[in-house]
This record gives C-alpha cells, structure tokens and sequence, in this order.
C-alpha cells in the first residue's frame, strides 16, 4: 500500500479509536515503519477508556423469536465464560471443543451421529471484562424441544462430573493442530499476534499458546466450571416456533 491509499483506507472509510497495523512476509521494516509514521504520524494519540465494563451471567430463562418462513429451528444455549484477559480462557476453549467439535465430541455423539440435528456445536467467544459459551444446534422443529433436553441433560452431566482424561487429551491434540495450522497462514497469525496484544498487552507466540493450552488440567477444567457454570445458561430459540 502506498500512503496516499492508507490514507483513504483508513482516514475517509472509517474512524476508529484503536487502530494496529500488523504485517507477515518478507518486507522492508524500516520502510515499513516510515509508510506508518508518514500516514498516521499526526493522528492525536490517546486513551478512549472504558466504562461499565463487567461480567455477564446472563438473564436465564427460554426465549423464542419466532420466523415463520424459516424451515428449521436454530437453538442456542448461551453460558457465562471467562474474559479475554483471563488465563481461564485456555480451559473454556479445551472443554468447549470437547464438548462440541464437529467430530469426535459430546453433542457429535448425542446429536449429529443420530441424524437428530443438522449441525450442532459448543465454543466459546472472549471480550474484555466478559465472555460466553456458546452451545448450538439446528434442526427440524418438531424435534427442537427435545433435543434441547438432550443438551441440557448433557451440560448438566459435564457440569456435574467434567470431562475424561481421554476428552481433554484428544481436545487438546486437536487445538496444537489447528494453533499450528492457523499460524502457517499470514491472516490467521495477523490476527492472533492483533489479538493478544489488544486485550494483554504482549506478544504471544505460538510455542507459549502451545503451552498454555497444553497446561490445561482436569483440575483447571473443573475451577473453570465451578466459576462459569455450563447448565447456567440462557436459550434462545429462532425459527418457526412460537415456543420451545
């Protein structure tokens, strides 16, 4: 990019408080630098602090917002998690891809396997001073309600008991796998390297995220559901439903 386009990209199409500039391949640093310093050099400089900035637990309950035209029924379970600043973020994501990968978890098993959904899933999403575990599925209406049931009873079961030595080792051997692929793509380490330093301030490279995430215990897995309950959750159900 050429300064005058940085200038247009980023002075005319959008005004944004925080903006980094990151970069992957085999470029010229200092030139690199000066294409900043001369594009947003004069841009003032500081802090556009937060307010109200808290952990969500949710309102709880069942709600349904329904759509008549839809011809399948989306349910999503919404759960409290950790932060994107909190180190319990690497066992939120280890139990949620145990939970509900696309292949080898729980909800695979109880619900995908059996032909009783079209797709189910759990994961988690991290913003700062809050964060969520996400539990879904899509499937026929008339098998919505019970299939939420499979999945409460599941939550419930992992809440109560956790996950196997086995669950965590497999869930664990799946994220080095992804960590490394994604790291081998200039967008995917972009996006990482952006990440972390926006809401910790640091440079996390790939080795200390592999290490992070295999340092995640059967004991971490259990003080991150006894703070973030799974079953706590709050359902929203979207489709041709008027209830579920």
């Amino acid at each position: 990019l050429t300064a005058e386009q940085m200038k247009g990209y980023f002075g005319r199409r959008y005004v944004a408080p925080n903006i980094l500039v990151a970069a992957a391949g085999n470029f010229d640093w200092d030139a690199f630098v000066r294409l900043i310093e001369t594009t947003a050099g004069g841009w003032p400089a500081g802090q556009g602090g937060r307010t109200g900035v808290r952990d969500a637990r949710g309102g709880g309950g069942v709600h349904v917002v329904a759509k008549e035209n839809a011809t399948q029924e989306h349910v999503v379970v919404m759960s409290p998690g950790p932060a994107a600043e909190s180190p319990e973020r690497y066992a939120a994501a280890t139990l949620a891809l145990a939970v509900g990968d696309d292949s080898g978890s729980r909800l695979y098993w109880a619900l995908v396997d059996p032909g009783l959904v079209e797709s189910a899933s759990c994961g988690t999403d991290q913003n700062q001073g809050c964060g969520i575990t996400v539990t879904s599925f899509s499937c026929d209406p008339e098998q919505a309600g019970e299939n939420l049931g499979v999945v409460r009873k599941l939550l419930a079961e992992v809440q109560r008991d956790g996950i196997t030595a086995a669950e965590l080792e497999q869930a664990k051997n799946k994220i080095a796998s992804r960590v490394v692929r994604a790291a081998e793509r200039p967008n995917g380490r972009m996006r990482s390297v952006a990440y972390s330093w926006l809401y910790n301030g640091e440079y996390s490279d790939v080795d200390r995220e592999l290490a992070r995430f295999d340092a995640v215990t059967l004991d971490a897995i259990r003080g991150y559901l006894d703070r973030y309950p799974i079953d706590r959750a709050t359902v929203l159900g979207y489709g041709p439903l008027a209830n579920l």
